[in-house]
């Protein structure tokens, strides 16, 4: 490799030997790209998939033949970890609160659902959301023979429009959200293992893909009319336990909360309880608001925490020099990440990225925007720090 190849040249840094991991993004989340090393580091949220541990110095195959040239020409002293390509798509399974409440108006004049739709719609056809599997399926609804809900999970386990990719799926899940009319009361906690029961098959047979519940809801889990007749009482902690049991099981669905409409801070409960931390709660019930809402929740779904990579036997690391750069998808314009203290030094234009504990860290975490920007399809990230103590000749 002639040194006039080197990409960086006119970055305006100097890399020395440096321990190299090099990321590839494929759609909607990043995938590790090959490298070949002394020591396997596994991956977190389904960025990477480590592979086997092959050291050395280099040799007649090239273990840095990546789409996009990150790697120094000099790489005679340090030795690299591997990690193989292992495309994640994100899936997000929507179940939607159909309930009458879905009809009032909380700016006077427009009502809820229709606000609801609007932001969906702008969402599945945004660029950023290209790739990404979205399904839908429904609660609350009543069944013709009687003024009644069901609290039977498996009555909610069956999609009204099953998982596929934007934005071509988009079509089909619009024409069913248009179609409902809302109706009937709030069972959560069915709803949601219903949901779960549906995200763990699709998961099971999509095992590269990282599966999520959108729990989209107006209201607390309540039935007062069916609960009178003793065959339907839902409550909230029903609904947590539902969450919590769903990302506890083997393949950890996270549950996301959209809350539309005023006082739903005990949604907040269920969020927690599905690993999501919190609600994204939308007050005033617009749909500016909720697409605002529905773009984080999409940010926070496509995992960009990195775990520190293991250096060279016998060596450390050096967590003083790391850098971060990103590559477009034409190989041509290299941006270097800026490094930011913790996250709320994360610029909402330049984006950045900060270590999880900046004495210890175990993760190098990308902010939002930056997070955003590398996981647009053809973009390449790549993540360089020397190994402490080696002599650069």
């Amino acid at each position: 490799m002639k040194k006039s190849s080197f990409p960086f040249r006119n970055v305006g840094f100097r890399l020395r030997e440096s321990l190299i991991v090099c990321l590839l993004s494929a759609g909607p989340a990043l995938t590790a790209c090959s490298d070949a090393g002394d020591g396997a580091s596994g991956g977190d949220g389904g960025l990477l998939d480590g592979g086997a541990s092959t050291g050395g110095t280099g040799g007649a195959s090239d273990p840095f033949a990546n789409k996009c040239n990150f790697n120094p020409a000099d790489r005679r002293i340090c030795t690299f970890d591997e990690y193989k390509s292992k495309a994640t798509r994100l899936d997000i399974y929507v179940m939607f609160d159909q309930s009458g409440s879905m009809a009032i108006k909380d700016d006077g004049t427009n009502v809820r659902i229709d606000q609801v739709r609007t932001a969906v719609r702008q969402f599945m056809a945004d660029p950023q959301s290209t790739g990404v599997g979205v399904g839908i399926g429904y609660f609350g609804q009543q069944p013709l023979d009687c003024a009644c809900t069901s609290c039977e999970a498996s009555d909610y386990a069956t999609p009204a429009v099953g998982l596929g990719v934007l934005p071509g799926h988009g079509t089909g899940v619009m024409a069913s959200l248009d179609a409902i009319a809302p109706t009937g009361e709030t069972p959560t906690g069915a709803a949601i293992r219903g949901a779960c029961t549906y995200a763990k098959g699709w998961k099971d047979s999509h095992v590269n893909h990282k599966v999520v519940i959108l729990l989209v809801t107006d209201g607390e889990p309540k039935a007062p009319l069916t609960s009178q007749k003793g065959t339907c009482n839902p409550t909230l902690q029903d609904a947590v336990a539902a969450s919590s049991a769903c990302a506890a099981a083997g393949t950890g669905i996270q549950t996301y909360v959209l809350g539309v409409g005023p006082a739903l801070e005990n949604l907040n409960q269920i969020a927690a309880a599905g690993g999501t931390q919190k609600a994204y709660l939308v007050a005033s019930g617009g749909s500016a608001e909720i697409l605002a809402a529905l773009n984080s929740i999409r940010s926070d779904a496509i995992p960009c925490a990195l775990k520190m990579p293991t250096p060279p036997k016998g060596m450390t690391l050096d967590i003083q020099t790391t850098t971060v750069i990103q590559a477009d998808a034409t190989c041509s314009q290299y941006t270097n990440i800026m490094k930011v203290a913790a996250e709320a030094g994360c610029d909402p234009q330049a984006g950045g990225w900060y270590y999880d504990n900046a004495s210890a860290p175990t993760q190098i975490r990308l902010c939002p925007t930056s997070c955003e920007q590398a996981a647009a399809p053809g973009q390449e990230l790549s993540i360089q720090m020397d190994c402490a103590g080696l002599i650069v000749n």
